[in-house]
């Protein structure tokens, strides 16, 4: 089972969000499409990575699908499958900038030390 581990970053307890640190939002990504390519497509239903509740997905067949399910795969259906639970959750948390976000070039600061050790 170790070979099959998958750790990944964006597995957030619900009312938690990132942080716009942008090597962790690159890292949300990557993760989970590094284990996607390596493990397979259902690498979150081996039972090394498979949550202790419940989960009620639309994800199934596949490569390595532990879970057969015969529901459809659409939402809504008129199987009753999962919905998204807005009262209970929410809108998902996000940062606050008080300017445009945009992408520039990295400017050096007087108070930059990438290289001294701390304490």
């Amino acid at each position: 089972e170790i070979e099959q581990a998958a750790f990944q970053p964006n597995n957030f307890v619900p009312g938690i969000g990132p942080s716009p640190d942008r090597m962790l939002l690159a890292r949300l990504f990557s993760y989970a499409d590094a284990h996607r390519y390596r493990i397979g497509g259902n690498y979150q239903q081996l039972p090394v990575n498979a949550p202790v509740a419940p989960v009620h997905t639309y994800s199934k067949d596949g490569a390595m699908a532990y879970r057969k399910t015969t529901d459809p795969v659409y939402a809504p259906n008129s199987k009753g499958g999962p919905a998204a639970d807005t009262e209970r959750y929410g809108t998902p948390p996000s940062w606050y900038a008080d300017g445009d976000i945009t992408r520039t070039a990295y400017v050096d600061h007087a108070e930059d030390d990438d290289w001294g050790q701390a304490g």
